[in-house]
């Protein structure tokens, strides 16, 4: 409250107004009821008992306290910043350490097993949520951008392993600061976001380069003091150097010499994943709210239930206070216009009491909130939200229809996502290349091509040799797609498909695949960093 200010303060100067012409009013009635022809004043005035507090109260009190409060709402009182989308959740960047010393068995199966899994709930916690991740050892890679959809991190979470990992393979390598500053650079672009960085431990020169950094992140530790064992192929324990049993064990004082670190251990049950949650969550707020180019929501519909209250007692005979004097219309007049004007909607005769108060859009935000996406469909006009709540009830080749033909880069985005959700893999495909076509540096677009031709890659594997080509029919208008189409916008229909059964084993053979895929990826990446 202690930015309470009005966003049109001019609009208070009718109070003045307001609070003459009732003064007036209330002062002539006053007199009225008083002035006796009868017999004299002092004696009127001996006879009249003394009225209690309630009994001085008059009607024109309350049309004054009504007249004040719509002053004030008009005046327009705000005291919190607007936020879009304030329901979101808070964005993460995600930095999996990912090393021989994560194969430690301290944490069941191994630390790096249980943090996937552990990433694996945390995303899905997070449903709808913007999460990039990164995955670093000596070098530091962006394995996905910012993407809201929690199941596309799943092959590329179960593909990251050591031995993908391109350097030094050493179990004490660790290059946080490398990571960190991937991150920041995406910082930038989402201000908001918060970093959680998944590791076991952090090296000693690490510690030193990230107190310089002043970078603010969550460590969430994956390792346990007494430390655990590795295996190796064979099944077989690392050894040191004088042949005994090699056992993984955290610095004591890494956490105590951290500066910007906030620590959270990871638990058995869903209890560290709702702390990151919130930790996030309450740097989100707190970014937004030092944010001071974000404008203040005006909180004028706060003064409409007092004001109905009010309002309410004018069914009474008199309470209006309409006197014969025309000092007494002008207050009146302002009190009922303002009201005719919000009671003057006359809804069809199919609309629900709701359609009094909030527009169908408004409505169907209310329905798309509350998870009712069926009923959000319905509601919604604008079809971008059609879409969204046909998207996320499960309908993607409906979403897609409607996502084509809105004609924008993100339309085409979208649609070809549904399309990818919908296991139309080489519609997907074309979609993603349509967008590229238009902007190279989509990187959610880049992404999601990716994903698709490794699942049609998949399917065609699967399918024991039949040509996936002769199988599956991309159309556009009736007539197949053609690489000469200069960019220009398609509407991409699909018409038919190979069996279910054969789409669905993709996810089996993807991640062997998605594997090689990051292990070149990060190789390019890293001889890429080494002669800058």
């Amino acid at each position: 409250m202690l930015d309470f200010h009005f966003l049109r303060p001019w609009v208070l100067l009718f109070l003045i107004v307001v609070v003459g012409l009732c003064y007036l009013i209330r002062k002539q009635q006053t007199e009225k009821q008083q002035r006796t022809d009868a017999i004299a004043n002092h004696l009127a005035q001996a006879l009249t008992p003394k009225q209690s507090l309630f009994d001085k109260i008059k009607p024109i009190d309350f049309t004054l306290a009504t007249a004040v409060l719509l002053v004030i709402a008009a005046a327009g009182p705000a005291w919190y910043k607007q936020v879009d989308n304030k329901d979101d959740k808070a964005p993460l960047i995600v930095l999996l350490k990912v090393t021989q010393s994560m194969q430690a068995n301290d944490i069941a199966p191994t630390r790096l097993i249980r943090a996937k899994q552990k990433l694996t709930d945390l995303f899905n916690y997070r449903a709808g949520a913007k999460t990039a991740i990164f995955a670093y050892a000596s070098s530091s890679h962006n394995v996905l951008p910012f993407t809201e959809d929690s199941q596309v991190f799943q092959p590329f979470l179960a593909a990251l392993t050591p031995e993908i990992m391109p350097g030094s393979h050493a179990i004490a390598t660790d290059n946080l600061s490398a990571a960190i500053k991937q991150a920041q650079e995406l910082v930038e672009k989402q201000p908001y976001a918060s970093i959680v960085v998944i590791a076991d431990d952090i090296s000693q020169a690490q510690v030193a380069a990230l107190n310089k950094m002043q970078q603010p992140f969550i460590w969430w530790q994956f390792s346990t003091p007494e430390g655990g064992t590795i295996t190796d192929e064979n099944n077989q324990l690392f050894s040191d150097q004088q042949g005994q049993t090699l056992i993984i064990k955290p610095n004591s004082t890494t956490l105590s010499s951290l500066q910007t670190a906030t620590a959270q251990e990871v638990s058995l049950g869903m209890q560290d994943i709702v702390a990151i949650d919130e930790l996030a969550q309450q740097r989100y707020q707190q970014k937004l709210d030092e944010n001071n180019t974000q404008p203040y929501q005006d909180m004028a519909w706060y003064f409409t239930w007092p004001v109905l209250l009010l309002s309410a007692l004018w069914f009474r005979k008199g309470w209006t206070s309409i006197s014969t004097r025309k000092a007494a219309q002008p207050v009146n007049l302002i009190v009922l216009s303002t009201f005719s004007m919000m009671l003057s909607y006359s809804p069809n005769s199919d609309a629900s009491a709701a359609d009094w108060f909030f527009t169908r859009d408004q409505q169907g935000m209310m329905a798309y909130k509350n998870l009712d996406y069926a009923r959000a469909t319905t509601l919604f006009s604008d079809p971008q939200w059609q879409a969204k709540t046909l998207f996320e009830s499960g309908r993607y080749i409906e979403a897609a229809k409607i996502y084509g033909s809105l004609s924008t880069i993100d339309g085409f985005y979208n649609r070809a996502t549904a399309l990818l959700k919908a296991q139309e893999f080489e519609a997907a495909i074309a979609g993603f290349k349509q967008v590229l076509k238009q902007q190279p540096d989509h990187q959610n677009a880049q992404r999601n091509l990716a994903i698709a031709q490794y699942a049609y890659a998949a399917v065609i594997a699967q399918a024991g040799g039949v040509d996936a080509e002769q199988s599956i029919t991309t159309e556009v208008d009736g007539n197949e797609i053609s690489d000469k189409q200069n960019g220009e916008s398609q509407d991409y229909q699909v018409a038919d498909t190979l069996s279910t059964d054969a789409k669905e084993q993709w996810m089996r053979s993807v991640d062997s695949q998605m594997g090689d895929f990051l292990k070149n990826k990060f190789a390019t990446e890293a001889n890429n960093q080494g002669r800058k």
